[in-house]
């Protein structure tokens, strides 16, 4: 692969690659084979990034570093799962309820629903031994595995993960739940999971994704989702993660849309120790619609980093940005906005914000939003607001004979219901609602 010595933390990775290669060549080979490796390589000419890159300046990947992490074992899924499942499942998901643990698919834990004709969903390891087209077109060739060495991590390490493609016209009624687990028994593990998602032209669908793991638990969770959305299409995508708040997790998702689609993808971060979302959109053809919105509520010493890029590549293309964060304790936030509307991209309407709540003179949000234009006829807007509760609200409130605790919950609840009140899926809108009228108790009055 390489005659270079690898830096002593990147060792680990290589190994457990090697020994992929030789369970995959056991196994009858793989057509992924270039692939994986060449991801290696990059994987192993980028390291892992530093402070000392623009895009990581104020997220330092240092304690993940210093942690050595197992391959989870190719067994049963444990007990602990099925208790995560039961407690995780959103009701409402008629269509599927699809099940992941340490990165591979569980299909005794899964729920199957009355899914229509058209669509393909399950196992993306078993779609890669199948020659499915649509895994053969689109699998790596999305997410930016040259320029992101975590992605490339995911690529060469990608054992298992959600296979989902959607023909043509078909609509899919009701949301898709995938749920991706981590369940350390012993030492901590890394899982890779990979997703790839594919509409057809005028297809439709409402997916929602679930990171999670038992509490306390220390593990790495590396996943990356790539999502096509054909032309006329409409997806509706959101990303939760609720990661044990000892865990580590730097997921990517890329949204790539054909023209007069429209696209969605939200963002909903709670777990963690460290959180790292890198977001991207491309949006490749003309009369498209991107919606990229997050919500981030953290606390005690936890880091979330948000990193999203909107790519306007064709003209009379619309896309809509709105990131909100709740920081208390001494927690620590990075909000990355970057817009890029290429030569030619006239009639461009783009707008991005980004707020943020913070609860306690310790806790920290760094926004930047960045703009790179090169057409002139467009509308382009940015902004951030950061800041503490407006004292004369809360005046306000506490001379209705409101208590301050119950003023400060109130408000905490109405900065963040902008976000939730968007949320189409019913189940976990409501989930959203219980948990951020209990998340930040007893630490809400701390500013």
């Amino acid at each position: 692969m390489t005659t270079s010595t690898p830096r002593p933390e990147l060792t680990p990775y290589l190994a457990a690659f090697e020994r992929r290669q030789a369970r995959w060549r056991t196994n009858g080979g793989s057509p992924w084979t270039a692939l994986r490796r060449r991801a290696m390589e990059r994987f192993v000419a980028l390291g892992f990034p530093t402070p000392r890159q623009e895009a990581w300046r104020n997220t330092s990947l240092a304690p993940l570093v210093g942690t050595t992490f197992d391959e989870p074992e190719a067994s049963a899924p444990p007990a602990v799962a099925a208790s995560l499942v039961n407690r995780l499942a959103l009701d409402g998901c008629e269509a599927a309820i699809l099940v992941f643990v340490n990165g591979r698919f569980a299909p005794e834990l899964s729920r199957w629903g009355p899914l229509p004709k058209g669509v393909r969903c399950g196992s993306l390891a078993a779609a890669m031994t199948e020659d499915d087209p649509v895994i053969g077109e689109h699998l790596g060739r999305h997410a930016d595995a040259e320029g992101q060495a975590l992605v490339a991590l995911n690529t060469a390490l990608m054992d298992d993960g959600l296979h989902l493609a959607v023909e043509p016209g078909v609509s899919v009624e009701g949301p898709i739940h995938a749920l991706h687990l981590t369940t350390p028994e012993r030492e901590p593990i890394a899982t890779h999971p990979r997703s790839l998602i594919v509409l057809g032209a005028g297809a439709r669908l409402t997916l929602v994704e679930t990171y999670a793991g038992p509490e306390g638990a220390v593990y790495f969770c590396n996943p990356v989702t790539e999502i096509v959305v054909g032309e006329g299409a409409t997806l509706d995508h959101y990303r939760l993660q609720m990661e044990s708040e000892a865990a580590f997790h730097v997921g990517a998702v890329q949204l790539d849309q054909a023209g007069g689609s429209v696209g969605a993808t939200s963002s909903i971060s709670v777990g963690g120790r460290l959180a790292r979302h890198d977001i991207g959109a491309c949006l490749a053809g003309e009369g498209i619609v991107a919606r990229l919105k997050g919500l981030y509520l953290v606390k005690g010493a936890q880091h979330v980093d948000h990193h999203t890029f909107l790519d306007h590549a064709e003209p009379r293309c619309d896309s809509y940005e709105l990131y909100k964060g709740i920081l208390a304790d001494q927690a620590s936030g990075v909000f990355a906005g970057r817009i890029r509307v290429r030569p030619g991209a006239q009639k461009t309407d783009a707008k991005q914000s980004n707020r943020g709540l913070l609860l306690s003179e310790e806790a920290t949000l760094d926004s930047q939003p960045q703009l790179e234009i090169y057409a002139d006829d467009v509308k382009c807007t940015h902004g951030a607001t950061i800041g503490q509760f407006d004292p004369q609200t809360l005046y306000y409130l506490r001379t209705r004979g409101i208590a301050e605790s119950e003023a400060r919950a109130l408000l905490t609840f109405a900065f963040a219901n902008e976000m939730i009140e968007q949320i189409e899926v019913v189940p976990l809108r409501e989930r959203l609602e219980r948990l951020v009228q209990t998340r930040f108790q007893g630490v809400a009055g701390g500013n």
